[in-house]
C-alpha cells in the first residue's frame, strides 16, 4: 500500500509545509483512489489529498515537465501598483528569437489552488515592463498555456498567483486578481463589495501537449520562482513553493496507482 509522501492540504491556506520526514498521511480509501485514477477530483472536505511530483521521482516516469524551482534575488520583484501585487511566485522565461512575431509557451505549474482559472496571468520582460497576452490563457490546474508579442527581450515573467490587497485588521480586503466572489474564501475575503468580472472557463490538460501552431516560438521555461525577502536573519524564502506543493498531474497519478508499488 501506498503510503509516503502524501500531504493532507487545508483547502483554505495558500502555504504549507509537508517535510519529506513527517509521519505519512493515511492511506486513501478504495473509493477515493478509483476517483483518483478516473482523473475525478478527491473529496473536498476537510482535506484535499495530494499525490506531490516529487513523490513521484524515482517510482514511475513523468510524462510531464518538472520546472526547478529558485529564489529571485532580493529587490528582483516588482513593487505593488496601487493595492495590484502580482504575486509571490512566476515562471520565468527563454525566448530564443526576441524578435518573433509570436511566442507561445506551456508552463507546467502542477498548481494546487482551488480554481486556478479565475485567476489572473500576467506576463512582463525582465524589466518589469507589461506584456500584453494575444488571446485568454489555457488555464489548468496541471498546467497553463499562452501567447504574447515579444518586444525584444530574452527573458519574460509570468505572474499566475496576482491579488489586491488593502487595508488592515478588520478592514482587509483581500481579492485574487479577475476573482472576484466575495462569498467563496479560496478568492476572496473582502470588506466591501467587488466588482463583477467576467470568468474564462477553465482548460483541458490536453492543450499544454498540443504542438505549437505555424510560425509560433515556443518559449523555454527556465524556473518557477519564488520572491526573496529579507529577515533579521537574513534573506529569507518565505513565499517561494516547496518542491512537496507541485502536484503530480493526472495521468502521472493514474500512472502510479497502477504500478505494482502502488498495489
Amino acid at each position: 500500500m501506498l503510503v509516503t509522501h502524501l500531504c493532507r492540504v487545508p483547502l483554505h491556506e495558500h502555504k504549507f509545509q509537508c517535510p519529506l520526514d513527517t509521519a505519512p498521511a493515511t492511506a486513501p480509501s478504495e473509493r477515493a483512489v478509483s476517483r483518483a485514477a478516473a482523473g475525478a477530483e478527491p473529496p473536498p472536505a476537510p482535506h484535499m489529498l495530494h499525490i506531490t511530483a516529487s513523490a513521484l521521482v524515482g517510482r514511475t516516469a513523468l510524462p510531464q515537465p518538472l520546472h526547478p524551482l529558485t529564489l529571485a534575488a532580493i529587490g528582483d520583484w516588482p513593487a505593488p501598483t496601487g493595492s495590484l501585487y502580482k504575486g509571490d511566485v512566476r515562471a520565468t522565461l527563454h525566448v530564443s528569437d526576441p524578435g518573433a512575431s509570436k511566442v507561445e509557451a506551456v508552463i507546467w505549474w502542477r498548481r494546487r489552488d482551488a480554481h486556478p482559472e479565475r485567476k489572473a496571468v500576467l506576463v512582463t520582460d525582465d524589466k518589469a515592463n507589461p506584456i500584453s497576452l494575444l488571446a485568454p490563457p489555457l488555464v489548468s490546474g496541471p498546467c497553463g498555456v499562452l501567447s504574447f508579442v515579444p518586444n525584444g527581450a530574452a527573458l519574460y515573467h509570468v505572474y499566475y498567483l496576482p491579488y489586491h490587497q488593502s487595508g488592515t485588521g478588520a478592514q482587509l480586503h483581500f481579492h485574487w486578481y479577475n476573482c472576484t466572489d466575495r462569498h467563496d474564501r479560496s478568492c476572496a475575503m473582502a470588506s466591501r463589495p467587488l466588482a463583477a468580472q467576467p470568468q474564462q472557463p477553465a482548460s483541458s490538460p490536453a492543450a499544454c501537449t498540443a504542438p505549437a501552431a505555424a510560425g509560433t516560438v515556443r518559449a523555454a521555461v527556465v524556473a518557477i520562482e519564488g520572491r526573496q525577502v529579507s529577515s533579521s536573519s537574513g534573506p529569507a524564502d518565505f513565499h517561494a513553493l516547496s518542491p512537496m506543493e507541485l502536484v503530480a498531474t493526472p495521468e502521472e497519478r493514474a500512472a502510479l496507482l497502477a504500478s505494482p508499488a502502488a498495489g
